[in-house]
């Protein structure tokens, strides 16, 4: 039983990392190298707050 909950949360994690992933690919298409080298420093707490700001 500990197994199968322990798969689903591998399963989980890695399903949000791969949309995580996707959806930076995506929008990061349209950012420049700069920003993307400050999201990877300062996570994505920022990035969120640089997307608010700018429609």
């Amino acid at each position: 039983m500990e197994l199968l909950i322990e798969a689903r949360w591998v399963i989980l994690k890695v399903a949000i990392g791969v949309i995580v992933l996707f959806y930076l690919l995506v929008t990061g298409i349209h950012m420049s190298n700069r920003l993307l080298i400050d999201r990877a420093l300062f996570g994505v707490n920022k990035y969120v707050r640089v997307i608010m700001n700018c429609p």
